[in-house]
């Protein structure tokens, strides 16, 4: 029982930490889930363990709309994960599934599987080139690290 106990805090001060304990300022996020199909390329469809971030395209004209895929993918006997997706400020994340600082938080804290999120974002009339950033915590990690995969759009 104690064991548990120790887990669940763990977890809690991971939600903590990613979310900066600003509970009264968050919205509940209810992103699209997939499960990964084995027919997607292997591009696309990361495999190795953690959080991989996916474009469906680097280049964007101004005012156009990505979708992005966010692949969580957990090793057998992890349970949970706390993931904090940050979207540069200029974009806008269709739906509302993003925060006023357009930071996108997941949080599954028991009987997490593999899946893979995915939102669309409207690109600003700035051209140039932004960058995404964001980390997460998978069970068994010490601390957060950094999301893998894509990081830049090119605004046209």
């Amino acid at each position: 029982m104690r064991v548990n106990l120790i887990a669940c805090f763990a977890v809690f001060v991971m939600v903590a930490a990613l979310t900066g304990c600003q509970t009264n300022e968050q919205k509940v996020i209810t992103p699209v889930v997939t499960e990964p199909t084995a027919n997607e390329p292997a591009a696309t469809a990361p495999t190795e363990n953690g959080v991989i971030r996916v474009f469906s395209a680097d280049e964007v004209d101004a005012g156009g709309t990505v979708d992005v895929k966010l692949y969580i993918n957990l090793d057998p006997g992890q349970t949970y994960y706390i993931v904090d997706e940050a979207v540069p400020a200029d974009f806008t994340v269709t739906g509302n599934k993003a925060n006023k600082d357009n930071h996108i938080k997941l949080v599954e804290i028991q009987n997490a599987k593999s899946n893979v999120y995915e939102y669309s974002i409207q690109a600003p009339e700035e051209p140039g080139t932004y960058t995404f950033g964001g980390e997460y915590a998978l069970e068994g990690m010490d601390k957060p690290v950094q999301i893998m995969g894509a990081a830049k759009i090119t605004v046209r």
